[in-house]
């Protein structure tokens, strides 16, 4: 687990595969919300940690700053970047 938090970290840092380390990310926060017991149903930051990623997915977050913008032009059908 270690591991894949430090990889996701490294490629939203440098924008490389946006899409699929968020994609990677949000499989890894529901592993994590659905371990821990609910004792009062109230959302609270693990929401809002969800709904980030899901935002970096949905929009062309790589695409305008990292090397997902130099990969784009490069290979423009591929839908990792």
């Amino acid at each position: 687990m270690l591991i894949g938090e430090i990889c996701v970290g490294i490629a939203m840092l440098l924008g490389f595969t946006m899409r699929l380390a968020a994609m990677v990310s949000i499989f890894m926060l529901l592993n994590y919300w659905f371990a821990q017991p609910s004792v009062t149903g109230i959302p609270g930051l693990d929401t809002a940690d969800l709904l980030l990623p899901i935002i970096v997915l949905v929009t062309v977050a790589g695409r305008l700053f990292g090397l997902d913008q130099f990969l784009h032009r490069r290979m423009p059908r591929v839908p990792l970047w």
